[in-house]
């Protein structure tokens, strides 16, 4: 969290100008080689009775263009033109330049030419386009989502051992059946695979109903937690605040600055920054927005601007709520306690206040300053 952005990315280091082409038998070695790894996991807990959930990777399909089609750089024009037209949203015109699009056959290996397919096929309301945009995805040569021949095995090898302590959580079908959708885009997802606030509400609930099934919750008790869940009553109890959408935004808005997401020739559609610009609370105050601006800063100068900001306002609410996320975030860290007992002690709960100040020397390792 601390140094928002950074100037490098765990994404660009893998990458490394690599491309890698589909191939089915390497796939099904990966395929093999990840199952062996999971296999010796689930007889490791089997041994001792305990039961293990698997959950199938899912990804961003329908807001993700893929990374990189195979010579993407030769079919540039054509590429851009398509995307142009898609964006009109005249489904005349965009369905004679599909027509157009469908007599070039050699079009048919290129992931991003693939994805816009898909995209004609969801606009047009052809039954299809969910496989297309599978399609475009397992052809990305830049595979940082999943392809299918590995799901495949996966669902394959969860078959084979269901009767065993594995339980296997088909996250694709169960999105499916719970939502009534196609909801692979960015209604759940930050970026290509990352769950947003509403995805790991939904994936919590998925994995709850699994729970469920092996430890019995009852049906009252699911229904309570699903209403924590949907209601959105969870993020009070998880300390989610307008910070920590912020938090997000600024370090995505550093990765899609940095290979491979800044050599896409179609680009992500980052939905969730232009919600945090447009809507977020803290993005409204000009002094706060300047801060964010920065090129660089850690995560303890924005919390304690915070706190001095609301407690300037008189909006002791705000500033329990950021005292509170502090320690959350950094419960081995001891300035979060002092700052909490300080504004405990404010309140004239000297009991809790002292209490805070004990932990902040305990952490701190017996600094004189406490």
């Amino acid at each position: 969290i601390d140094n928002l952005p950074k100037k490098g990315n765990l994404m660009a280091l893998v990458f490394k100008n690599n491309y890698i082409y589909p191939d089915k038998k390497r796939d099904e070695k990966v395929a093999k080689d990840l199952i062996r790894n999971i296999d010796s996991t689930v007889k490791f807990f089997k041994k001792y009775n305990i039961p293990v959930i698997l959950i199938e990777p899912v990804c961003n399909l329908k807001d993700m263009p893929p990374f990189r089609g195979i010579d993407d750089e030769k079919y540039k024009d054509f590429i851009l033109k398509y995307a142009e037209t898609i964006k009109s949203l005249d489904k005349e015109k965009i369905k004679k330049f599909y027509q157009h699009r469908q007599n070039i056959k050699e079009y048919d290996n290129n992931a991003t030419i693939l994805y816009l397919d898909a995209k004609v096929k969801e606009i047009l309301n052809q039954d299809d386009y969910r496989e297309s945009y599978i399609k475009a995805k397992d052809m990305d040569i830049i595979p940082f989502r999943i392809r299918s021949t590995i799901i495949e095995k996966l669902r394959e090898y969860a078959n084979k051992k269901s009767h065993f302590n594995l339980y296997y959580l088909n996250l694709f079908e169960e999105i499916i059946s719970e939502s009534k959708e196609f909801l692979f885009g960015n209604e759940i997802f930050l970026d290509h695979l990352h769950f947003n606030n509403d995805g790991h509400i939904f994936l919590t609930y998925l994995l709850l109903k699994k729970l469920d099934k092996i430890y019995s919750f009852g049906e009252k008790n699911l229904e309570k937690i699903k209403y924590l869940l949907f209601s959105k009553e969870i993020n009070k109890q998880i300390f989610w605040t307008p910070l920590s959408e912020v938090l997000a935004f600024l370090k995505l808005n550093s990765l899609f600055s940095k290979q491979p997401y800044s050599d896409m020739i179609i680009k992500y559609n980052f939905s969730f920054g232009k919600n945090v610009v447009e809507k977020n609370e803290l993005y409204k105050e000009q002094k706060l927005k300047d801060f964010f601006n920065k090129e660089y800063f850690s995560l303890e100068p924005i919390v304690l601007e915070l706190i001095d900001y609301y407690r300037e306002k008189k909006d002791m609410e705000k500033v329990i709520m950021y005292a509170n996320f502090f320690k959350e975030i950094l419960p081995a860290y001891h300035l979060p306690y002092y700052v909490q007992s300080k504004i405990l002690e404010e309140l004239d709960d000297l009991k809790l206040s002292e209490k805070g100040l004990i932990i902040a020397y305990n952490l701190s390792g017996n600094h004189y300053y406490y």
